[in-house]
């Protein structure tokens, strides 16, 4: 066991706590020190049996802090015969002022520098500067930190720091973190510069950090997380400026994070997600632009966020899903942009959702669905956008107040319910191709808390027609969509559906027309109508077809019946019309008149029963009651074979149909 050595100075630290190396150390140390500035203060003595320690001492915080000379400190750094007999733990300062600028610029130190509960007065520069490691913890720097393209071989600590004026590290290379956890940042300009670093490990910018000026990366390379979580920004104008900047992994803006400057992103490389739930964005113009960005994850605005000025993903990649799950959006204007974006999962709308501005996807890409699921949106602009997923647009909170523009889209599946649909005008469908239409029932609260779809409900061409008569007046007119309907009816075979949505679009286009031609053509689209939904009605049900059939038989029957028993039949062949004449018997084998086959044979004139052909109306016949008069029984004759002859197609198609 080594022995205890004596004290070793006025500095009260136990002698039975140091080993003969670090004594020989903070001895040498001393001797050094005297050749170099005489004496030296208690302070500076305390940093010298800490540097030449090798424990991580930790010395109680004390509100006293003794001078320490700059000077000191940089010949302690810079000095080769110094290094020998610092501990590898580095050089360590801790309880103390520094009043003059400490400039290492330049230097290549050999050890560790850590500063603990220091106050530097006069600045401290580092400018291409080489170190190990830099830390300063519990710090003061009253003039900011100069320290343009350090290095420094591991991490560089600014943990709960208290910065006025800049910290600038451009074009710095850190190969661990840069963590600033806990600081406080005030500038008046760029708060903490760091454009073009390199990083190996993360950024923390978080645990109640907080900065009144800018943040700058631009064009920085980050190989960990840039994690701003909880961290609260005050700038006029740009808060956060990451522009160009390579971000291996996520970038973290939540957790109750905020800022009232803007968040910038351009054309930035972020290899993981962009999570920004539960952010307080209160910027009044570009809350935060991230146009040109390659997001290889997906990005959050979600979990109650709260932005109040517009977000800008112009032309951005998002490899993930775009969630805005419980946010609020307010602005008044644009409050989303991502035109032209390519988003290769969905974008989520819903869980409360509410934007007060304009959300736009023209010409974007979404690779899953676009769900506005119980969502309060006043503009959706998607023009050009291509879908391949579902557009869900249910459960919309004050429908009539949101307005929907799918001109020129493309979805895979829009589900809708009548509900959600905005006000007449507020919808523009020209141009929107889809493959299939689904109507579902209203959507409730159990619905939107589970993330469910109401059930839908069959196709139904009149309430598909009021969704398209939602179009402004003369979008009315245009024939895509119309055909675009139709053709989806008669590609389920619904060919009533099918009519109804043509003759809708020829009503709509006579509206145009004059009023003589408008009612004409109204009339005719009518009857026309009216004829096909009877006929559709009596070829989706065969048993159908027999009401008319039975209707018109006892029609026949009525007239028929009397006017035999009043003479008005008599048979067409000329020797048993002459007997019949005489009151002879007619010629044996002659049929025998049966009204009721009569009416039957007149019905379906495609049945030869040995009536029609031998018994008709007599032409000469004096009327004796009006109901038995030969116009009424010749007409009823008539009328009878032509309906019989419509119902008998009718039958024929239904059949044939229904064998395909």
């Amino acid at each position: 066991m080594l022995a205890a050595l004596p004290n070793l100075g006025d500095n009260g630290a136990n002698p039975e706590m140091t080993l003969p190396l670090e004594a020989a150390r903070f001895e040498a140390l001393k001797k050094l020190a005297g050749e170099r500035f005489g004496e030296i203060t208690p302070a500076e003595e305390e940093v010298l049996r800490l540097s030449a320690s090798a424990e991580d001492i930790d010395t109680p915080e004390s509100e006293d802090r003794p001078e320490v000379r700059a000077a000191f400190l940089r010949w302690l750094a810079t000095d080769k015969d110094v290094a020998a007999h610092i501990d590898p733990l580095g050089l360590r300062v801790e309880n103390a002022t520094i009043t003059l600028a400490l400039d290492l610029n330049f230097s290549k130190v050999p050890f560790p520098l850590r500063f603990e509960r220091c106050t530097f007065q006069g600045g401290l520069c580092l400018g291409s500067a080489v170190l190990p490691a830099l830390s300063l913890r519990n710090c003061k720097a009253e003039h900011g930190i100069t320290a343009d393209n350090l290095r420094v071989q591991s991490s560089l600590f600014l943990r709960k720091l208290e910065a006025k004026g800049e910290l600038r590290f451009p074009g710095a290379q850190i190969g661990g973190d840069l963590d600033c956890a806990g600081a406080t940042l005030t500038a008046e300009g760029n708060a903490l510069s760091a454009d073009r670093a390199s990083i190996a490990g993360n950024v923390f910018l978080k645990e109640k950090f907080s900065c009144s000026g800018e943040i700058r990366l631009l064009g920085a390379q980050i190989g960990g997380d840039l994690d701003c979580s909880g961290a609260a920004l005050t700038a006029e104008g740009d808060a956060l400026s990451a522009d160009g900047a390579n971000i291996t992994r996520d970038v973290f803006l939540r957790e109750k994070f905020s800022c009232s400057g803007a968040i910038r992103f351009l054309g930035a490389q972020i290899g993981g997600n962009l999570d920004c739930s539960s952010a307080g964005l209160t910027a009044k113009g570009d809350a935060l632009s991230a146009d040109g960005a390659n997001v290889a994850g997906s990005v959050f605005f979600r979990e109650k966020l709260s932005c109040s000025g517009e977000i800008r993903l112009l032309g951005a990649r998002i490899g993930g899903n775009l969630e805005c799950t419980g946010a609020t959006l307010t602005a008044k204007g644009v409050a989303l942009s991502a035109d032209k974006a390519d988003i290769t999962g969905s974008v989520f709308l819903g869980g409360g959702f509410s934007c007060s501005g304009t959300m736009r996807f023209p010409q974007s890409q979404i690779g899953g669905d676009l769900e506005c699921s119980g969502a309060k949106i006043r503009a959706l602009m998607c023009e050009n956008m291509r879908l391949e997923g579902d557009l869900i647009w249910t459960g919309i909170r004050d429908p009539k107040s949101s307005f929907l523009n799918l001109c020129g889209a493309s979805v895979k599946t829009l589900r809708d319910d009548t509900a959600s649909r905005p006000a007449r005008g507020n919808l523009v469908v020209n141009g929107l191709e889809y493959r299939d239409l689904a109507h579902h029932e209203p959507s409730t609260e159990t619905h939107h808390r589970k993330n469910l779809l109401a059930p839908q409900r069959p196709l139904d061409a009149g309430e598909r027609i009021q969704w398209l008569l939602l179009q402004d007046g003369p979008a009315q007119e245009d024939p895509q969509p119309w055909a675009q309907l139709r053709q989806l009816f008669e590609s389920k075979g619904d060919k009533r559906g099918a009519k109804e949505v043509e003759f809708a679009f020829r009503r709509r286009m006579a509206e145009s027309k004059p009023w003589f031609f408008r009612w004409y053509e109204k009339g005719r689209l009518l009857i026309g109508s009216l004829a096909l939904n009877l006929f559709f009605d009596l070829e989706d049900n065969l048993v159908r077809i027999l009401i008319p059939i039975l209707i018109l038989f006892a029609a026949g029957y009525a007239v028929f019946l009397p006017a035999w028993r009043m003479g008005v039949f008599v048979p067409t062949q000329s020797d048993a019309n002459a007997a019949f004449v005489r009151g002879q018997p007619l010629p044996r084998g002659y049929p025998v008149f049966s009204p009721s086959i009569y009416a039957l044979e007149t019905i379906l004139p495609v049945i030869k029963l040995g009536q029609v052909d031998y018994w008709a109306p007599d032409a000469h016949y004096k009327q004796v009651y009006w109901y038995c008069s030969y116009p009424i029984v010749a007409g009823t004759r008539y009328a009878l074979t032509i309906l019989g002859w419509i119902l008998g197609l009718i039958l024929v198609t239904a059949i044939t149909g229904r064998l395909r």
